[in-house]
């Protein structure tokens, strides 16, 4: 169960990011895009986002093998019981719970890789204004 209570507080922190980086305040979204950038260039954060994308995935994986099986019991029946309302109730349960992991789960990976594709994106505006200055220093030069 806290598993679960991580990972919705992971997405909640990550729609949280994106929408900041949403607001049309310039001041705000460099800001943002000033953290972000600069903590990307830190080994151990990306590191840590590796490790929270495949932790996340495993755990969609999970979920998906208990959707199926899930699935499967609510339309064959739970094999060598007598199939009362009280265990397709727990069923039912069980797959409700298992569905909402399985989107709890894939919705974190999609802000994770939006938010890696904005990073990716910050880099190269980055290298560009680089590439500018540089440009514009040769110029003053000559």
């Amino acid at each position: 169960m806290i598993v679960w209570s991580i990972v919705y507080g992971l997405l909640v922190a990550q729609v949280i990011l994106v929408s900041f980086m949403c607001i049309p305040i310039g001041f705000i979204q460099r800001l943002v895009a000033k953290l972000l950038h600069g903590a990307w260039r830190n080994y151990w954060v990306r590191l840590l986002v590796i490790v929270l994308a495949l932790f996340v995935s495993v755990l969609l994986a999970d979920s998906v093998r208990e959707m199926m099986k899930y699935g499967d019991q609510k339309a064959h029946g739970i094999p060598g019981r007598a199939n009362t309302p009280h265990d397709m109730m727990d069923l039912n349960q069980r797959l409700f719970r298992a569905q909402r992991n399985v989107y709890l789960t894939s919705f974190n990976l999609l802000m994770i890789l939006v938010e890696y594709g904005f990073i990716s994106l910050l880099r190269k505006i980055e290298e560009q204004k680089n590439f500018i200055k540089t440009l514009q220093a040769q110029k003053k030069a000559q």
